[in-house]
C-alpha cells in the first residue's frame, strides 16, 4: 500500500498527498498546464479509463481523491517476479520468470493502453523526438563506447523513419504512475502532465524491463483490445530509445549515470536478440 504524506515540488505543480486525497496548486505559470490536464483527466473518466475521481478544482487548484493498491517499481516487481528482485536479474532473458499476478497485470495494462489510444489524440502537445545531439555527446565524452555510439546513431536514424504521432499517448507508463489490485487488475493511472499526441511505443517503451513473457502478454491483450499490431522489434526499439533519452536529463555526475549506462547495454543486447529471432 503506498502511504507517504506530505507536500512535494514537482516541476511545474505542488502536491500535497494526505491520508484519503491529493492536492495540486500551482502558480499563474501552471494554471493552463493543469486547465489542459483537468481536462484530459475528464475525458478519460469519462471513457471508463481508471483515474483517480476529480474531488474539486478551481482556477489554480485541484483536489483528487487519492488511489489505493499496489503501487511503485519495487512493489510491482517483487510480485512480476515473484520476489525481492536481484540486481544481476537478467530482465531480457528468455527464462526471466513472470508469476501469475505478473501475467494479469500484463493483461490489464495491455487492455488499458490499447483503450487509451482508441482515444482522439490532441493536437498537442506532441511527444518530442530525443535530443540526440546531446546523447552523442554525453557517449563521446564520458561512455567512450564506439559501438553504443554507432547504436545511438542508429536508433536515430530508425527514429527519423517513424510515422508521425497519432495517439492519445501518457508517455511515461512506468510503475510509479499506475495501481493495481492483488489480482494484477490496474486500478488506477495517475500523472497525466507528460500526455499528448504520440506514438503508440511511447506507451509500450517500459515493457521490456519486464521481461519478455510480460511483453508477450501485454501485447497480445493491447491488439485484442483494439490497439494497432506492433512488433516486438519495434516495441525494444522504443525500449532502447528509451534508455537512451535518460542521457539527456542524467548527467555523469549523478548517481543513477551508472545505471542508465548499464540499462542501454542490456536494451542494445535484447533488440539485437529479438532482431535476429525475426
Amino acid at each position: 500500500m503506498e502511504t507517504e504524506t506530505g507536500t512535494t515540488c514537482r516541476t511545474w505543480r505542488w502536491v500535497e498527498l494526505a491520508d484519503d486525497r491529493v492536492t495540486v496548486r500551482t502558480d499563474a505559470a501552471g494554471r493552463e498546464q493543469l486547465l489542459a490536464e483537468l481536462a484530459l483527466h475528464g475525458r478519460l473518466e469519462a471513457a471508463g479509463i481508471c483515474v483517480p475521481r476529480l474531488l474539486e478544482s478551481s482556477e489554480g487548484h485541484a483536489v483528487f481523491e487519492r488511489a489505493r493498491g499496489i503501487h511503485g517499481q519495487a512493489a510491482f516487481e517483487e510480485r512480476i517476479f515473484g520476489g525481492p528482485v536481484s540486481p544481476d536479474l537478467d530482465r531480457y532473458a528468455p527464462d526471466c520468470p513472470l508469476t501469475p499476478w505478473g501475467r494479469a497485470l500484463a493483461r490489464s495494462l495491455g487492455t488499458l493502453v490499447a483503450h487509451l489510444h482508441a482515444l482522439e489524440p490532441p493536437t498537442s502537445p506532441v511527444v518530442a523526438d530525443v535530443d540526440w545531439e546531446r546523447v552523442l555527446w554525453v557517449l563521446d565524452e564520458h561512455v567512450r563506447d564506439p559501438d553504443l555510439v554507432r547504436e545511438a546513431r542508429g536508433v536515430a536514424a530508425w527514429e527519423a523513419t517513424l510515422s508521425a504521432p497519432a495517439h492519445l499517448v501518457h508517455a511515461d507508463l512506468h510503475f510509479g504512475n499506475l495501481f493495481a489490485d492483488e489480482e494484477g487488475r490496474v486500478t488506477a493511472l495517475i500523472d497525466l502532465d507528460e500526455a499528448g499526441r504520440g506514438r503508440a511505443g511511447d506507451d509500450l517503451k517500459f515493457l521490456p524491463s519486464e521481461g519478455p513473457d510480460f511483453v508477450r502478454e501485454a501485447l497480445a491483450a493491447y491488439v485484442g483490445a483494439g490497439g494497432a499490431p506492433i512488433g516486438l522489434t519495434e516495441v525494444h526499439r522504443f525500449h532502447q530509445r528509451s534508455a537512451f533519452e535518460h542521457l539527456v536529463h542524467i548527467g555523469p555526475e549523478q548517481p543513477r549515470f551508472p545505471r542508465v549506462v548499464q540499462w542501454i547495454r542490456g536494451a542494445t543486447s535484447a533488440v539485437r536478440s529479438v532482431r535476429d529471432l525475426g
